[in-house]
């Protein structure tokens, strides 16, 4: 049986357009990390890196325990500021770009697929490429549909319920403001994509 991240984790992936309450379980990723606006080179390269390493991981790391065929997971992203969140100084956003991994895959599978990707996409860098279980845990979502420009109102949507439901947002904490892209950019027209906002929480 093939999995389908938005059918059999269909409440990671697929919210409502109203905030929720989940406890996210821990995971692992093949990250990238930097800073800078989405547009810039550096961006641009890790999403490459990751993409291309997550389709080999799909391709070529079958030969394991545990194997079995699935959709590759979407594009994440953490994203943060030193002082406070700011959704307009974009060239000054941190960020860790994030793909999930089966759970079937280890570092030994990593590293195949590392040698493979390197040889085919010699134009990428890989130096800042990391593998590592990520736990989130208690958080509030919410389906974004529109630009990444408004998502501020989507933010404002969720703060609110977090206030009112007697929780604190823990991105002015230790925490960072967290995408899940669930369209293509390429191909969607902006008041059409989807964008899970996910923010880690803490009872007050």
């Amino acid at each position: 049986m093939k999995i389908e991240y938005k059918k059999h984790y269909k409440e990671l992936y697929v919210p409502d357009s109203a905030p929720s309450l989940i406890n996210v379980p821990a995971m692992n990723f093949l990250v990238m990390s930097g800073t800078g606006s989405p547009e810039s080179d550096i961006y641009q390269n890790a999403v490459g890196v990751l993409y291309s390493m997550s389709y080999t991981i799909k391709m070529k790391v079958t030969n394991v325990v545990g194997y079995y065929d699935y959709t590759v997971f979407p594009l994440e992203g953490l994203w943060w500021m030193d002082g406070g969140f700011d959704f307009t100084n974009r060239d000054l956003w941190n960020w860790v770009a994030m793909i999930r991994q089966p759970q079937f895959v280890d570092e030994n599978g990593v590293n195949r697929a590392l040698e493979i990707t390197k040889s085919k996409k010699a134009d990428l860098d890989f130096s800042k490429l990391n593998f590592f279980e990520f736990n989130e845990g208690l958080c509030v979502q919410m389906m974004h549909t529109g630009p990444f420009s408004a998502e501020q109102s989507t933010v404002d949507c969720m703060r609110e319920f977090i206030k009112i439901n007697g929780y604190v947002d823990r991105i002015y904490e230790d925490a960072k403001h967290h995408e899940i892209y669930l369209s293509d950019f390429r191909k969607t027209a902006p008041d059409k994509l989807k964008t899970v906002i996910r923010h880690p929480v803490r009872i007050k």
